[in-house]
């Protein structure tokens, strides 16, 4: 079977590079994100079921995109968007500079994760995304789909990048099941590994 990823629609935030990682901050999308999910998404064949994160954006992202549709729609909020912690609202280059000093192993200000404890919750929500029905739709975060391509095509490299190309919108990333089990717990694995290396910094 298959799941197809999908970065939510554009929004007021996105536009501008600001962050919202905390899901209880209601940032939806704008009339452009909203635009783009009413048109039909390229590359993806009819679905049963759909995931989402815990954020109002992929949510609407969701709803649209299946308005013609019964498809049923389920929460997972390890699909969510990264906790900033006192980044939240600030400008992403503000929290670039400090993950460029700081690295992905520590935790931001106020934020209950880092970067590298993020990417193995998020791995960990695609992980078991099999076992819902298929075909699936999986609408989550740019963090997500880029992630994800970068280990579709640098399967023999380290996870080490602090930054990884920006997802489109609303443009589907098709994996079929076996290749997504295989690459989070390869990835899942070797971020636990790293972890464990790193003193006073706990597996997620």
């Amino acid at each position: 079977m298959i799941s197809y990823l999908v970065r939510h629609g554009r929004t007021g935030y996105s536009a501008t590079y600001r962050l919202n990682g905390d899901p209880g901050v209601p940032v939806g999308l704008d009339s452009v994100g909203r635009q783009q999910c009413r048109i039909p998404v390229t590359g993806i064949s009819r679905v049963a079921f759909c995931l989402t994160s815990g954020f109002l954006r992929a949510r609407q992202s969701a709803e649209l995109m299946l308005s013609e549709s019964r498809v049923p729609i389920a929460v997972d909020t390890r699909l969510n968007e990264l906790d900033y912690g006192d980044f939240e609202g600030k400008a992403f280059s503000d929290y670039a500079h400090w993950l460029a000093r700081e690295g992905s192993g520590r935790r931001p200000p106020g934020s209950v994760e880092s970067q590298r404890e993020g990417i193995r919750r998020i791995l960990s929500g695609l992980r078991a995304a099999p076992l819902c029905p298929g075909p699936r739709l999986i609408v989550t975060h740019g963090l997500a789909v880029s992630v994800l391509r970068w280990c579709q095509a640098s399967p023999s490299t380290s996870l080490t990048d602090l930054f990884f190309p920006e997802a489109p919108y609303v443009t589907a990333l098709g994996i079929f099941d076996d290749e997504l089990v295989e690459i989070a717990d390869q990835r899942i694995a070797e971020i636990d590994l790293q972890s464990r290396q790193i003193p006073g910094q706990p597996a997620f």
